[in-house]
């Protein structure tokens, strides 16, 4: 889950701010290649059932967005920093003593990230008089770690990028608003004490479908099924081939400032 918040400077900047919340199920078995359950000697030390909540990285982004004059063209980035908000662990990769409970499951990188994202908005030009708008958006997002935290971890590099037709229908569903948007991401190793990670690195290709509804001028609920076509990834990784989200998003503008007028003077 995560909450967001942008705020208008004027003249085309915003400040936005991200506050992710996450819920982490890890369901642990054991088992023989015979597939006879299996209770490891050392106990569950490593891996274990855990149900775990919190917060993750905060995310700060300052933006600014400009229309190309004489085009439908708008234009937009961002840069901003990720904050160490989320809860880390030590390295999961040292050999522990009998006894000792380890966790393997993190909430954030523990470093201070930059970031950056960089947009393109074909606004959408209608097709005959009441036909629908067909407009186009991309987008390149970048994180980037650039020193280890405390506990010796260095998170990824991560990038992603995604590029797709936007469609806007036709009355009488005119408030609805279609999308298909063909992804890339790549994520690179991660490392601990300068040693590259085990089961760490990604690269994918996807599609997405996304739905929007305009419920009102200042409200939208919007909804999006991802479909990863292709994976390359780095050890014995759980494999992800479908995913989804679900948003709500609306905005309010802040009354004027009331003016005071001026005693004249004589």
């Amino acid at each position: 889950m995560e909450p967001r918040i942008s705020a208008g400077l004027g003249k085309g900047f915003l400040l936005s701010l991200a506050i992710p919340i996450d819920l982490k199920l890890a369901r642990i078995s054991y088992s023989l290649t015979d597939g006879t359950p299996y209770t490891p000697v050392y106990g569950d030390l490593h891996h274990r059932d855990e149900d775990l909540g919190g917060l993750g990285d905060i995310r700060l982004q300052l933006g600014a967005y400009r229309m190309i004059e004489g085009t439908p063209l708008i234009l937009g980035a961002r840069i901003g920093l990720v904050f160490p908000t989320g809860k880390t662990e030590d390295n999961p990769f040292v050999t522990l003593e009998e006894g000792d409970e380890h966790q393997h499951l993190q909430f954030g990188g523990g470093t201070v990230d930059p970031t950056a994202r960089v947009e393109l908005i074909l606004r959408g030009k209608r097709i005959g008089k009441r036909g629908p708008k067909i407009g186009l958006m991309g987008r390149f997002d970048g994180r980037f770690p650039l020193y280890e935290n405390p506990q010796g971890y260095r998170g990824p590099i991560q990038l992603a990028a995604g590029l797709g037709p936007v469609l806007r229908l036709p009355p009488p569903v005119e408030k609805l608003q279609v999308m298909a948007l063909a992804s890339a991401s790549w994520t690179s190793a991660e490392r601990w004490d300068g040693e590259v990670g085990e089961n760490s690195g990604l690269g994918t290709v996807g599609l997405g479908i996304g739905l929007s509804w305009n419920i009102s001028p200042k409200l939208v609920l919007s909804g999006m099924l991802s479909l990863r076509l292709f994976e390359q990834a780095v050890g014995a990784q759980f494999n992800q081939p479908v995913g989804g989200t679900i948003g709500i998003s609306g905005f309010f503008e802040a009354p004027p400032k009331k003016q005071t007028e001026s005693p004249s003077s004589s």
